[in-house]
């Protein structure tokens, strides 16, 4: 799967000769050597193999500026059978895929040919998420034209990472419903940036939804507009692809184990050798864990604050962190203060250390209230529309106001966030950052630095923050893209905000967007994010409301359990001082178990047989298994690597009312137990 894998691409460069031009496509190419030129458009492509990786770069030949838009590396075909994505491989192979979400916001979980890709049809909404096709608003078409707008199925995009998995028939299959069959392992085709590049790469798959052919298969290099200068040179992030249990590879292979080709193990083990690429080294023995307002709570008066910062102490929570909410605004020589009046930031950091926690600063970087005396006073700092030069604003998340996005390649921005962290990193103010809206400079706009990208953008201004924080602060990311952070943050938020439902009606969905909070969409990315955790950072689910929410304790117990077995960093939103009783001490049992398991890398089991995985196996020596329907379900899991059949005898549920026995059914490689609707079992070993 090297040049024979190229010979059948397709190439397609997008770009437009003006930054306000139409787009011009180059989709012709001469090939000579490892050269794929284009003599009309006036670029030349050096493709260089290295073992099973491919770099790209790219070349002006002419003497005129260009603006890139993207290059798309496709594999199509018209014939009634598939795409073949190596000469061992049918073409008609069977797929099914686990798709990547942008942010750590965006979902991730399995698709089928049957799925539709989920789509924004607010800008904002496709600005958060740019592998979700930006549809019409509602406001603006008929119900007609609205659902002719709508992603076709079996149209699915993944970003940074996707993998394809054979389907088998029910008599061979083994992965994806868990049954068991010597006779065959189904294919996994793994395609991934190799590292965090300038440009941001998104995969595209069409598959048959009447027969799950591979019908096309993209990859997608985003460079966001950015300028090529004549005779200019660009070096593209590196492709990397990985196979499993193709039939030319299983010789080399035959002494493995099985379980190392299930798929979490598969992605494990590239996300393990992606983060030691990035020196990625979380600090698998501090504990993080922080307390932040709601964002309906963080205009609050101190005194609300300070009564939390008290009960926290005064109940003995094990809590590491507490987080002082971005309510501040910036005097005339660009430096936060506080809004409250009675109490100003260096006092409100006092307080929280001197209750036995560490302060934590959260900071909006590229975003400025337009009421700020120092934005006023350098409006150059303000990014503004490329197409109508009107100035980019986007809501703020705790006040709910339209903030202007700030330039982060202008010289000015430098000087002026080195300011800021230099005043707030210190050994008398905070001792790191929560900083949010990270996917800012990702947007297209009319930047200073013409030749960046967002993918450039958001690593060299995640590089500047850390080389003023210094090594020893902690950096806490929050609605970030993941493959430009590996690395460079500490904690990373990988998941939405929880809300207070479990699921959002389809009329919330389609008022507010595929974006509203839920608790089950909440959750099912800090399962299957949780392959990251240990190996780029620490995961961090959005803020948590463990307490104040509708849901039935059934669903509670589901929200605790994957909380405390993921061993994630974890933010807390609940009113501290109204938790008493029994929900203080489940509140403590929570967080004694994430402690145990924070140190190690969960696995996600029945990942690719559902779109909410079936359970998590913590090798911390705890077991959770779950049924997130409304009808009572029986899981059936294979025995995860460190467990053994005898080790699930005699095993009782930690996690109900009372603790019962666990009815398992045992099979020679496998267990499975009959669980009533949102019911949930947490066993330790």
């Amino acid at each position: 799967m090297q040049r024979s894998f190229l010979n059948n691409t397709e190439l397609r460069l997008y770009y437009r000769t003006r930054p306000r031009g139409r787009i011009l496509v180059a989709n012709q190419f001469d090939h000579e050597g490892s050269w794929y030129t284009s003599a009309r458009h006036g670029f030349a492509l050096q493709m260089s193999f290295q073992d099973q990786s491919l770099g790209i770069l790219l070349r002006r030949t002419r003497r005129s500026d260009v603006w890139l838009e993207s290059l798309e590396l496709a594999l199509r075909t018209k014939a009634p059978e598939g795409v073949s994505l190596h000469p061992d491989l049918s073409s008609t192979t069977r797929f099914q895929i686990f798709k990547q979400g942008y942010l750590g916001a965006s979902i991730s979980n399995k698709k089928e040919a049957r799925d539709r890709n989920a789509w924004s049809y607010h800008e904002s909404s496709h600005a958060r998420n740019p592998e979700q096709p930006l549809t019409q608003s509602l406001y603006q078409t008929s119900w007609q034209k609205l659902l002719r707008r709508l992603p076709p199925r079996g149209f699915l995009y993944s970003d940074g990472m996707i993998m394809l998995e054979e389907l088998l028939d029910d008599e061979h299959h083994e992965w994806g419903s868990e049954k068991s069959s010597p006779l065959k392992k189904p294919v996994q085709i793994l395609f991934a940036a190799g590292h965090a590049g300038q440009q941001s790469v998104r995969f595209f798959v069409e598959l048959d939804p009447q027969s799950d052919y591979l019908k096309e298969w993209r990859a997608i290099w985003d460079f966001g507009g950015r300028l090529l200068p004549d005779h200019g040179r660009l070096s593209l992030t590196r492709l990397v692809w990985q196979l499993e249990n193709i039939k030319t590879l299983q010789s080399a292979r035959e002494n493995q184990r099985q379980n190392r080709r299930m798929a979490p193990y598969v992605i494990g083990s590239f996300y393990e050798q992606l983060g030691r690429t990035h020196y990625a080294r979380p600090a698998t023995r501090r504990l993080l864990r922080a307390w932040i307002p709601a964002a309906d709570k963080q205009s609050r008066s101190a005194e609300w604050f300070a009564a939390n910062l008290q009960s926290a102490k005064d109940k003995g929570l094990d809590l590491t962190h507490f987080i002082v909410p971005s309510c501040i605004t910036c005097n005339r020589a660009g430096l936060p203060v506080s809004t409250h009046p009675e109490k100003s930031l260096s006092e409100i950091a006092t307080a929280i250390r001197q209750s036995g926690f560490k302060p934590l600063i959260q900071l909006l970087p590229y975003q400025s209230n337009p009421a700020s005396v120092f934005i006023k006073e350098h409006p150059e700092l303000i990014l503004r529309d490329i197409e109508s030069d009107r100035p980019l604003r986007v809501k703020n998340p705790n006040t709910g106001h339209l903030d202007y996005v700030i330039d982060p390649t202008h010289p000015r921005y430098r000087t002026w966030i080195r300011l800021v962290i230099n005043h707030l990193i210190d050994p008398e103010m905070f001792d790191g950052m929560y900083l949010d809206g990270l996917y800012l400079p990702a947007q297209r706009g009319d930047y200073y630095n013409k030749q960046s990208s967002g993918a450039g953008r958001l690593r060299e201004s995640l590089l500047w923050f850390r080389r003023i924080a210094g090594k020893k602060s902690t950096i806490v990311a929050a609605n970030c893209p993941l493959w430009p952070a590996i690395g460079l943050v500490d904690a990373m938020q990988i998941s939405d905000s929880f809300g207070s439902t479990w699921q959002s009606t389809r009329l919330h969905r389609l008022i507010g967007g595929r974006d509203r909070p839920a608790v089950r969409k909440a959750l099912i990315n800090v399962v299957n994010h949780s392959l990251m955790h240990n190996r780029f950072w620490k995961n961090t689910p959005g803020p948590l409301r463990l307490f104040d929410t509708s849901l039935n304790g059934r669903q509670f117990r589901m929200l605790a359990a994957i909380t405390a077995l993921s061993g994630n960093a974890l933010l807390l939103s609940d009113d501290l001082s109204e938790l008493e009783g029994r929900e203080l001490e489940f509140l403590f049992q929570t967080l004694e178990i994430n402690r145990e398991c924070h140190g190690y890398q969960p696995v996600p089991l029945h990942m690719m047989s559902s779109h909410f995985p079936r359970g998590l196996w913590n090798p911390a020596g705890y077991l959770g298994l779950w049924n997130p329907t409304e009808h009572a379900e029986r899981v059936e899991i294979r025995i995860p690597e460190g467990l053994a059949m005898n080790d699930l005898r005699n095993r009782f549920n930690l996690w109900g009312k009372h603790k019962e026995r666990v009815a398992w059914r045992l099979e020679p490689d496998r267990f499975s137990v009959a669980l009533a609707p949102y019911d949930t079992i947490v066993i330790r070993f």
